[in-house]
């Protein structure tokens, strides 16, 4: 569902798969998972299987995954843990990283993006924080939200 609303974004956007950087808020094995399926569409469009996973960062409970974090990590999520700075926010990666798309799939009760224009997420149900994303837009910027039941376009 995750990749097929990134795909369906990039016809809106006229943006290509290859140039995306995904965050992902949560890296269990769903998160893993969509990412897994997005290196292989990557692939399949040309980008390297290196690459490819070098566009997928993770924000976990404890922060950014990256190599040298300092606590151990499941074997899943080893192939995406990066050669980067640690960062212990979502607010900071998405400001470090500034990436093309966010995907929840964390079962943190609470998150927020702060600092960041257009974004906030703060826990509760899908639709609560879409209601909050499109509320949080600029007028610089549109948001796309993708929801297992819900889709909403701001266009500001």
């Amino acid at each position: 569902m995750a990749l097929a609303g990134v795909l369906g974004a990039l016809r809106l956007t006229g943006s290509t798969l290859v140039q995306q950087k995904l965050l992902f808020l949560g890296a269990g094995e769903a998160g893993t998972g969509i990412a897994d399926l997005y290196v292989a569409a990557a692939k399949a469009a040309g980008l390297s299987e290196a690459d490819a996973r070098a566009r997928c960062w993770f924000v976990d409970s404890k922060g950014l995954l990256v190599k040298h974090r300092g606590d151990p990590f499941p074997a899943h999520k080893a192939p995406y843990a990066h050669d980067h700075r640690f960062v212990a926010t979502l607010a900071e990666a998405v400001e470090t990283l500034k990436p093309t798309a966010l995907i929840g799939v964390s079962g943190q009760p609470l998150a927020e993006v702060r600092d960041h224009p257009g974004c906030v997420l703060e826990g509760g149900t899908i639709d609560a924080m879409g209601e909050q994303l499109v509320a949080g837009c600029d007028d610089t910027g549109d948001v796309l939200v993708i929801c297992g039941t819900t889709l909403i376009v701001c266009a500001m």
